[in-house]
């Protein structure tokens, strides 16, 4: 039995004036209206609704195929996104989500590699 191992590391978020600039929040409603998404690394996405609303998912352990993923897909219960619960589907590796953090758009272009 492999274990794998889990990494503790967290995204470093801009900030302003020492406040975080962005939202924790549970879930994501109406996850019909993504309609991007951006790998930042093997642990954290932005997922965009609107191009107004974006969202930075932190992962719970590594997703390797994340960055080079051809296709990416996100499980969902009743067209909204629970962290904790839900996956994002990486060319068939699944990876949990464990925080998400609404973000502005203006965050969501800084964060982009």
């Amino acid at each position: 039995m492999a274990v794998a191992a889990t990494a503790s590391v967290s995204y470093a978020l801009p900030q302003l004036n020492g406040a975080i600039l962005a939202k924790n929040m549970d879930r994501i409603s109406f996850a019909n209206r993504i309609t991007s998404y951006q790998p930042l690394d093997a642990m954290h996405l932005v997922l965009v609704a609107d191009e107004k609303m974006n969202y930075l998912l932190s992962l719970t352990d590594m997703c390797h195929e994340l960055r080079f993923a051809r296709q990416i897909g996100v499980t969902h219960s009743e067209n909204t996104i629970y962290a904790g619960f839900d996956h994002i589907l990486a060319d068939g590796q699944e990876c949990s989500i464990n925080r998400i953090q609404a973000i502005s758009p203006e965050m969501a272009q800084r964060l982009r590699p």
